[in-house]
């Protein structure tokens, strides 16, 4: 019997052990699931809302940021034309008022954007944390 983890081959006449790599590649797989392969943002992480009530939503939800689990993270505004959109971004350099990190959500109206670009922002006198274009 073999260690968890191997597997017995045959060549010819010879016996090898191999280290089995299934549990390497189906974290590989899961990853490119997500980053590549889904489509689509699980509905229950999604809000639509009216444009009279949209900043109360977005401010709404941006308390979160205030929770010790989401001090690496920031919900940053993004805008295109008249539409909006609203998404966490990882922080990779900064503070939850100002730096880069990337994008932690499929866009569900923006479609230049995807899961995992990377993005500058910034806070305005508002509080509102904004897409930093420049």
């Amino acid at each position: 019997m073999f260690p968890a983890g191997q597997e017995n081959f045959r060549f010819g006449k010879f016996n090898k052990k191999v280290l089995a790599i299934y549990p390497i590649v189906s974290y590989i797989r899961s990853v490119k699931q997500r980053r590549n392969y889904m489509r689509k943002e699980d509905p229950s992480n999604v809000v639509f809302t009216c444009a009279e009530h949209s900043l109360d939503m977005y401010f709404k939800v941006k308390e979160y940021e205030k929770k010790p689990e989401a001090k690496d993270f920031v919900y940053v505004r993004f805008v295109h034309d008249d539409q909006f959109e609203s998404m966490w971004v990882k922080i990779h350099k900064g503070t939850q008022q100002q730096g880069h990190g990337e994008i932690n959500n499929i866009p569900v109206k923006l479609l230049d954007r995807k899961l995992g670009d990377t993005v500058s922002y910034k806070t305005d006198m508002e509080g509102v944390t904004w897409e930093n274009k420049n």
